[in-house]
């Protein structure tokens, strides 16, 4: 049965109409992914605190008294018995910094335990399977140039004495005593060693805790 007139006229109007909902999703796309480029890119013009960083009342301010908003990630893995940053097996060291900083965070916590300064092994070759130039490296050795590569693409960075133990576990953190904890190294207290080995590598975009 053919279509009269009036008919062809509104399956046509339909069409437009769904034609015009298209474009203008299409273009409310774009307005959004313009937005959060512009948005990124402003988070990351802005200007650094000015350091070194210290609370007043409730807020973090920098040296000159300015409030600092901390975007930051934990960045988890030393603390554990592999003694080095998760993801350096899948991913380049610069890679991923560049992608911490490309998603706006402007600073990373960096967990590590005492043991990792203590014993200082040689991190297995599996965990460092896409950072072959690392390979044969101590663990202190690589938490450097992690915290080196994060402060160089100005990312502060948040030293976690997490635990006495490699091991992450709450019974051994470094404000609790171990089960079978007797001294003040067991108990994974942070000692004056550790913290001086593990701030010697600290460039001036570091925040200290």
């Amino acid at each position: 049965m053919p279509l009269l007139g009036y008919e062809k006229f509104r399956i046509r109007e339909f069409l437009e109409r769904a034609d015009n909902l298209m474009r203008l999703k299409q273009l409310l796309i774009t307005i959004v992914l313009a937005v959060v480029a512009f948005v990124r890119a402003a988070s990351a013009a802005q200007a650094q605190p000015a350091l070194p960083l210290h609370t007043a009342g409730p807020y973090i301010v920098d040296s000159n008294g300015e409030r600092v908003h901390l975007n930051a990630v934990s960045w988890y893995g030393a603390e554990s018995r592999d003694f080095v940053v998760g993801g350096l097996d899948l991913a380049s060291l610069q890679s991923i910094v560049q992608e911490i900083k490309s998603l706006g965070f402007n600073a990373v916590r960096l967990p590590w335990s005492n043991e990792l300064y203590e014993s200082n092994p040689v991190v297995g070759r599996y965990a460092l399977a896409a950072n072959p130039d690392m390979e044969g490296e101590d663990a202190l050795t690589i938490l450097d140039e992690v915290v080196n590569s994060l402060t160089d693409a100005e990312i502060m960075v948040i030293l976690d004495n997490h635990s006495s133990n490699a091991s992450g576990a709450a019974a051994t953190t470094a404000i609790r005593f171990g089960t079978t904890s007797t001294t003040r190294k067991q108990a994974g207290l942070p000692t004056g060693r550790a913290w001086r080995r593990a701030t010697r590598a600290m460039p001036g975009w570091l925040a200290p805790t």
